[in-house]
């Protein structure tokens, strides 16, 4: 039997949405200027954020991404394509 627990899906959102911007979540936490440790801990809800790594974060996911690992929206529009209910503009 396996004995490992699956991974929370907060940390599972964040890894997809930061790799989308061609990022890991260790690179991420290095963009904002933390410890990978410390974003892994705000993604699992053991942390607070402070107000800087809340905007680095927004900087560094974009609006999407931000809103998709928060769990405000299911989809993660690929960066370059029109968002979901968008039209291209010719």
């Amino acid at each position: 039997m396996d004995d490992r627990r699956p991974e929370p899906a907060s940390l599972r959102r964040l890894r997809a949405a930061a790799a989308l911007r061609g990022l890991t979540v260790a690179r991420l936490a290095e963009r904002c200027g933390v410890s990978d440790s410390h974003v892994r801990g705000v993604a699992l809800g053991e942390r607070k954020p402070s107000a800087r790594l809340v905007d680095g974060l927004k900087r560094e996911l974009g609006d999407a991404g931000w809103a998709f690992w928060r769990g405000q929206r299911d989809d993660l529009p690929v960066p370059g394509t029109p968002a979901a209910g968008e039209r291209e503009r010719p």
